[in-house]
């Protein structure tokens, strides 16, 4: 059975990659073993896709924050499919994810052949390197799919290693691995006071939502078309203060931004312009 072209073509994604669900089961954690049996016992098979999203500017904003908040336009776009399928194959059912699966998101699209893993922890595929973000289909149809893993890794420029303001990039036991507790991206998002150490490593950014420095200087990078939605770079103190959670959410709706509430960005936005004025005086 082979997942038909057309379909992959309709969702607007720029690569995808077949895999049987058992490749996956051994990265998988007791909660997503938990997950996986509330939410798709049956599943056999799954369909990776990245989905390119604009990058580009200047903006105190990660750019996968700028546009509509993908885990919406992800959906929207593999639902119909979802649906098609099941005319197509009525014995079958068909479930999409994004950022909600019940397995390893990066491993499905690395050894489903849909993208590669860079040394950032994140999936590059061409022409856009790292400005991918991923979706799935997870079904009981046994799709056709390679015989073996497809475990593809980027080269060794260390482009993105030396440009993490913070050092994340680290060596454990002969491995490259992703500190997050030094990723910027991770701490901007983190709810609650930040730590010192925490503090001090967001002041060498200039980020108050997420960290595009080791997807900007990636070889396989490359600018996407401009977004469906509008686009927003920045956010400042007028935009933020004194606003509560919900009256957040309504003003920028369907917004990756928005999902922590206003705290987290308030906290950093006056961070980094304490560290601005400080350095001025």
């Amino acid at each position: 059975m082979i997942f038909p072209d057309r379909l992959f073509k309709e969702t607007g994604a720029q690569s995808f990659g077949v895999l049987p669900f058992d490749w996956l089961e051994e990265s998988m954690d007791e909660g997503m073993v938990k997950r996986k049996e509330r939410l798709c016992p049956w599943a056999k098979s799954v369909v990776s896709f990245t989905f390119p999203y604009f990058c580009g500017g200047a903006g105190n904003l990660a750019a996968f924050s700028r546009g509509r908040d993908y885990h919406f336009e992800i959906k929207e776009r593999l639902l119909p499919v979802c649906a098609e399928l099941e005319e197509m194959f009525p014995e079958n059912r068909f479930t999409a994810f994004s950022d909600d699966a019940p397995f390893l998101e990066v491993l499905a699209a690395c050894f489903s052949g849909a993208g590669i893993l860079g040394r950032n922890g994140l999936i590059a595929c061409q022409p856009f390197g790292n400005y991918v973000m991923l979706g799935e289909i997870v079904t009981d149809a046994p799709f056709d799919h390679a015989e073996t893993k497809k475990i593809g890794s980027c080269k060794s420029c260390l482009k993105c290693e030396s440009s993490c303001p913070t050092g994340a990039m680290t060596i454990e036991n002969g491995r490259r691995v992703l500190d997050r507790s030094k990723c910027i991206a991770a701490i901007t998002q983190k709810k609650g006071d930040l730590t010192f150490e925490e503090a001090d490593l967001l002041r060498k950014s200039h980020y108050i939502w997420g960290c595009d420095e080791c997807l900007k200087v990636c070889p396989k990078s490359a600018e996407t078309h401009a977004p469906r939605f509008e686009r927003i770079d920045s956010l400042s103190l007028s935009n933020l203060e004194g606003l509560s959670d919900d009256e957040f959410k309504k003003k920028f709706p369907e917004r990756s931004f928005t999902w922590r509430g206003v705290e987290p960005l308030l906290r950093n936005l006056r961070l980094l312009l304490n560290n601005i004025e400080n350095k001025q005086e």
